[in-house]
């Protein structure tokens, strides 16, 4: 039992558990530490395991007065995420689980949506923001990139890229988790409210970023220049789409199609048309990220490509000249699904696939 006692008391201390969990598995588990005649005791006190962090930033954290502590000490802010993530995802069969698992998904909903809001954080907005917005999406749809100061020289070199990195990766996992959160009867209500203010926060950020990289593509090279403010990149909520429509829930897959409709809707309302909103650059990034896709190994993950691209195709009118400068890419994944995906496994995919090329095809060449 050596190789296998770290694992094997994990698992049966999982068990130790007060009701409304089962007595069966309890009791049968005292019964096993029983038989064992003492041998748990010498794994209470474990070797710390001690996690790997490829930055040296302080994390944010929460001062906590523990029962039996005569100071608060800081735990970190971010724990309880993986937690809430699966209680969110369990599925209770005792019956008195079943009673109070709304109440359980609820509060694990609030720790998810306060650590979204943490991680992207908030400003104090001007009075005339709105006017702002419009302003800059109207340079943005008219290519005018030489009005106003150019961001991406200011220098943050003291601000860690790993942390950004990291923080990127924890906020992905945190949408997915919203995102499933939405098609849950008893969150669905509080977590689309929150995932439509995201929506809008990100396309309003994506239109100031793309007109800053514009601004800086523009001009000629500075030596001392910096490499712009480190902050959180809106492609990340790309990342979680595909992986939110790769999944093989179809009420989760409708959350990411609400998703790119939401985020198509709030791009016509900052540029004030619906034939402007394709001068947006996430649109294209949204439509390389499901291309990409679709040339990935695993099957679903093809599946959650091609969907995208039929989002894209049918789901929202981006404009004929968009689809027309994007058509190559799509058409090129759409037939690698078709040849890649084995006969093995559901046709669901190639038969989507082949339906929304014959689609974009007729689009694009119909004139």
């Amino acid at each position: 039992m050596a190789p296998v006692i770290d694992e094997l008391m994990a698992a049966l201390w999982d068990h130790l558990r007060p009701n409304p969990y089962s007595h069966f598995h309890a009791h049968t588990t005292m019964r096993i530490l029983g038989k064992l005649g003492g041998r748990n005791r010498k794994f209470l006190s474990r070797p710390p395991e001690l996690e790997y962090k490829p930055y040296a930033d302080d994390e944010s954290s929460i001062d906590i007065r523990v029962v039996g502590s005569a100071k608060e000490r800081p735990f970190p802010a971010r724990l309880g995420i993986d937690l809430a993530m699966s209680k969110l995802m369990e599925v209770p069969k005792a019956p008195a689980a079943k009673k109070s698992d709304g109440f359980h998904k609820q509060q694990a909903l609030k720790l998810i949506s306060t650590q979204i809001k943490l991680i992207i954080g908030s400003d104090n907005l001007p009075d005339d923001f709105a006017q702002l917005v419009r302003l800059q999406a109207n340079d943005l749809a008219d290519r005018e990139f030489t009005v106003g100061t150019d961001l991406m020289t200011v220098s943050e070199r003291e601000k860690s890229i790993p942390k950004k990195d990291a923080d990127q990766e924890s906020l992905k996992k945190l949408l997915k988790a919203c995102m499933f959160a939405a098609s849950l009867p008893d969150t669905k209500a509080s977590a689309s409210a929150l995932l439509q203010d995201v929506y809008r926060h990100f396309t309003i950020l994506e239109v100031g970023r793309a007109l800053a990289y514009e601004k800086h593509r523009k001009k000629d090279f500075d030596v001392k220049a910096g490499e712009g403010p480190v902050c959180i990149d809106s492609s990340i909520l790309a990342d979680a789409m595909i992986e939110t429509l790769s999944s093989d829930n179809a009420a989760v897959r409708d959350v990411a199609i609400e998703a790119v409709t939401a985020i198509r809707d709030a791009a016509v309302v900052v540029f004030g048309a619906s034939d402007r909103i394709d001068k947006l650059p996430f649109f294209s990034h949204l439509a390389k990220t499901f291309s990409h896709s679709c040339h990935e190994e695993d099957w679903f993950v093809k599946a959650g490509g091609t969907l995208g691209i039929d989002v894209m195709a049918n789901k929202i009118d981006m404009g004929d000249e968009w689809m027309i400068l994007h058509q190559i890419d799509f058409i090129r994944a759409l037939m690698y699904v078709m040849k890649d995906v084995p006969q093995d496994l559901p046709a669901n995919t190639r038969i989507q696939a082949q339906y929304t090329l014959e689609i974009l095809l007729r689009r694009c060449h119909s004139k």
